[in-house]
């Protein structure tokens, strides 16, 4: 392989990892948001945090077609 493909390659490699971060993190803040909005009897965190989701949605689809593009 020549070393532009491998860094080509290295660089989308990287943009997936990042993405996945990205997921986690959204993830994260929503799970927060949703015990809260349980603990706190929050009906308007709890549709917020559903309303959100639309957004981790939208992330795991591009990772999807990002990883098979990238394999």
């Amino acid at each position: 392989m020549t070393r532009h493909i491998v860094e080509a390659f290295e660089e989308e490699l990287e943009r997936l990892r990042k993405s996945l971060t990205q997921m986690g993190e959204l993830a994260a803040s929503q799970l927060c948001d949703a015990v809260a909005a349980v603990a706190d009897h929050d009906e308007a965190l709890a549709s917020r945090t559903v309303q959100r989701d639309v957004e981790l949605d939208t992330v795991e689809r591009v990772i999807a077609e990002d990883a098979v593009t990238l394999l």
